[in-house]
């Protein structure tokens, strides 16, 4: 704290002030922080905890953190407005999402600015890959700065501020990761949210149905979609209006509400951007 206080008093141009965010990020990250994360990730991987936070300032903390609490049991209580991905890389349309899912949400909440706590979150675990090894999760870790997630390309909400944290989690699928984050809100890409509809990914249309109810009534969990240039099947792209996902009449319509395109639409893709730097 003493420190932040005499870099704040020697800074004397607001450009340099508003690159403070970063310089303290990184400083924290490089002398307080990286043991503590190195541990969370041991941890996560031994599967003795299942989430790991970072908060913007870049404190660590894991569920071991709270487990004396009175009643606590495993589960993070707060509601979140959750992010998942793989933020390989992390990219403007990520940040612009997840700022327009909080919009929405203090809108509709009538709430102050920032008063609804965001989350990006990244699983060591996949179904069908290996874990991430420690040194490619500090990697994607090390590009969430302050001064990085004010940014975004979309006018309507590229200087709209938000908090937020970055979590680890052992939760490969969205219906773990609605038992380790109950009551709260997934932000999901169209292309996203049409894979979690699709049947082949459980053991029957039966079986899927019954797993999203359960996040619904049991988690209080739910989705926010935002249209996306996709191709179904390997077809030509085409934007997908997020209204268009689910049919009016399906049990699960209101599980997923949709993230107008005139609020968010950002056609960027992390594969894109790996593409184009392999190039």
């Amino acid at each position: 704290k003493q420190w932040y206080q005499r870099r704040v008093r020697g800074i004397k141009t607001a450009k340099a002030k508003r690159a403070l965010p970063y310089v303290m990020w990184s400083r924290m990250m490089q002398h307080h922080s990286i043991p503590s994360l190195q541990r969370g990730i041991s941890l996560l991987k031994e599967r003795k905890v299942s989430w790991v936070e970072i908060t913007k300032t870049g404190q660590v903390f894991t569920e071991l953190d709270f487990s004396n609490q009175a009643g606590y049991d495993g589960v993070y209580k707060n509601p979140l407005i959750i992010l998942s991905g793989s933020f390989n890389p992390l990219h403007v349309g990520h940040v612009g999402m997840l700022k327009a899912a909080v919009h929405i949400t203090e809108k509709r909440m009538h709430s102050k600015p920032s008063s609804v706590k965001a989350a990006f979150e990244l699983s060591a675990f996949n179904v069908d890959k290996p874990p991430l090894d420690e040194s490619v999760l500090i990697d994607r870790v090390s590009q969430f700065n302050p001064e990085s997630l004010l940014q975004g390309s979309h006018n309507k909400l590229k200087d709209y501020e938000f908090n937020w944290s970055l979590f680890l989690t052992s939760a490969p699928t969205f219906l773990e990761k609605a038992t380790i984050f109950p009551n709260s809100s997934f932000v999901v890409g169209y292309d996203t949210a049409f894979r979690i509809l699709q049947p082949k990914y459980y053991k029957s249309e039966e079986d899927m149905i019954k797993g999203l109810l359960s996040m619904k009534e049991d988690q209080n969990c739910k989705f926010l979609v935002a249209g996306r240039l996709f191709g179904i099947n390997g077809g030509e792209l085409i934007f997908n209006h997020p209204d268009d996902l689910v049919a009016a009449d399906n049990i699960l319509k209101p599980m997923f509400e949709s993230i107008p395109p005139d609020l968010f639409r950002e056609d960027i893709s992390s594969t894109e951007l790996r593409m184009k730097k392999d190039k």
